[in-house]
């Protein structure tokens, strides 16, 4: 019975861990959300607005 509980934690540990190193990996590659492009956007119109008002 004890075999059998190492054995199930093991395999249990070996299986989070490959999804976590999945997710890890593909988290970087999925693309932003639409909120979050909504915020880098506005951002960066802030930053271009700025630096237009310098030059001026």
């Amino acid at each position: 019975m004890g075999d059998l509980l190492i054995t199930v934690l093991l395999l249990g540990s070996f299986i989070g861990a490959a999804l976590m190193i999945r997710y890890i990996n593909t988290r970087t590659a999925r693309p932003a959300t639409a909120r979050q492009r909504t915020r880098v956007t506005a951002a960066d119109e802030k930053c271009s607005r700025e630096s237009r008002s310098a030059r001026l």
